[in-house]
C-alpha cells in the first residue's frame, strides 16, 4: 500500500508570520498554488490559501500594504504523518472538510504537502478521490445560490459531477500509458 511519502509534493513553498500578504500573493502566482503553510524554524503557526486573501483581505477592504500573513492565516492546521496511508488523509480531509493537508515527518518537520488532486492524480485512488471530494464540497454547494440550487442538482450528483470531471481532468493530463481497461476492450473487439 503507498504511503503519502510515496505521492505528496515535496516541492512547497512557506512563509514567515510576519510576510506582508502581497508577498504570498506574489509567491502563490509564481509557484502556482492555492495553498501555502506559515512556518518558522520551531513550527507551523497556520496555512494561507488564495481565498483567505481574497475573503479576509480584499473582502474586508484591508489595505494590502500592511496586512501580515499572521494577520489573515487559518491557525486551524490540519495534517498527518508521512508514513500515514491516502485512506487516513482522505478520511482526514473529508472529517475536517480541507482540500489540502500538511504532512510532517516523525520529528514532526514539514515534508510535504498532500491535496485532493494527489489523490485524484493517482489512479488507484478515483473512488477515493470522489468520496473525499463529495465530502469536503457538497454541503457548502447545497447552502449556495446559483445552479447547485436546482434540485437536478441535489442529492449528490454536483458532487459526482464534478468528482468525473476532476478525475478526467487529471486523467487526460498523464501521461500516455495503457490502462487495464484498454486491454480488456481490445480482448473484446479480437
Amino acid at each position: 500500500m503507498k504511503k503519502l511519502k510515496d505521492l505528496m509534493n515535496r516541492q512547497f513553498a512557506t512563509v514567515r508570520p510576519d510576510a506582508e500578504v502581497r508577498e504570498v500573493a506574489r509567491l502563490m502566482k509564481k509557484q502556482n498554488v492555492g495553498f501555502i503553510p506559515v512556518c518558522d524554524e520551531q513550527r507551523i503557526h497556520g496555512i494561507i490559501t488564495d481565498r483567505d486573501i481574497v475573503m479576509r483581505v480584499l473582502g474586508e477592504k484591508m489595505d494590502v500594504s500592511t496586512v501580515k500573513a499572521r494577520d489573515i492565516m487559518s491557525k486551524d492546521v490540519f495534517w498527518c504523518f508521512d508514513d500515514d496511508s491516502f485512506e487516513t488523509a482522505a478520511k482526514l480531509m473529508q472529517q475536517h472538510r480541507v482540500r489540502r493537508l500538511l504532512v510532517l515527518d516523525h520529528d514532526g518537520q514539514l515534508s510535504g504537502v498532500l491535496a485532493m488532486s494527489d489523490i485524484a492524480y493517482d489512479e488507484s485512488h478515483d473512488r477515493l478521490a470522489g468520496e473525499t471530494l463529495r465530502a469536503v464540497a457538497h454541503p457548502e454547494w447545497r447552502s449556495r445560490g446559483g445552479i447547485l440550487r436546482n434540485p437536478w442538482f441535489q442529492g449528490g450528483v454536483a458532487a459526482s459531477v464534478v468528482a468525473a470531471g476532476v478525475t478526467y481532468y487529471f486523467t487526460q493530463r498523464r501521461p500516455a500509458k495503457t490502462s487495464p481497461l484498454a486491454a480488456v476492450n481490445r480482448k473484446k473487439a479480437a
